[in-house]
């Protein structure tokens, strides 16, 4: 039996689908030393403090790095494109690419684009969001 009680490992939505101009990720900031995540986090993993706030991310950002999956498992499509987005607040997303395998490339300029929820195997609506290359996300 614990002894205490284990903090919370998220502390919010992640996704904002009724912000002006459209959907907007939110992250975490920590308010003692300004570390900043994604997604929404109760504790910074940087120095475990829990004085964090919200911190809206921006919608555009660069592909890092992202690899094809040619098999996917069940209710995904294949092939799928699986990246990491880097955003201007010095944010790393892991993110699903809306866009067919052969435009993918590093360094390529994406948007944030929300996508229709999936529902969980209990029956709830699951939030999406993918990056799609800038100019086509809407």
């Amino acid at each position: 039996m614990l002894d205490f009680e284990p903090l919370a490992l998220s502390a919010g939505p992640y996704l904002d689908l009724t912000c002006e101009g459209g959907p907007q990720l939110i992250g975490s900031e920590c308010v003692d030393c300004g570390h900043r995540l994604f997604p929404v986090a109760a504790v910074c993993p940087n120095c475990i403090s829990e004085n964090m706030k919200p911190l809206p991310l921006s919608r555009e950002g660069k592909v890092y790095s992202f690899t094809v999956l040619r098999q996917a498992p069940p209710g995904f499509e294949s092939p799928s494109i699986i990246s990491y987005v880097d955003l201007p607040e010095g944010v790393r997303v892991f993110t699903h690419l809306d866009m067919l395998p052969e435009q993918a490339k590093c360094e390529m300029p994406v948007r944030l684009k929300a996508v229709d929820p999936k529902t969980d195997k209990f029956g709830r609506k699951v939030l999406q969001f993918k990056f799609a290359p800038v100019g086509a996300a809407q």
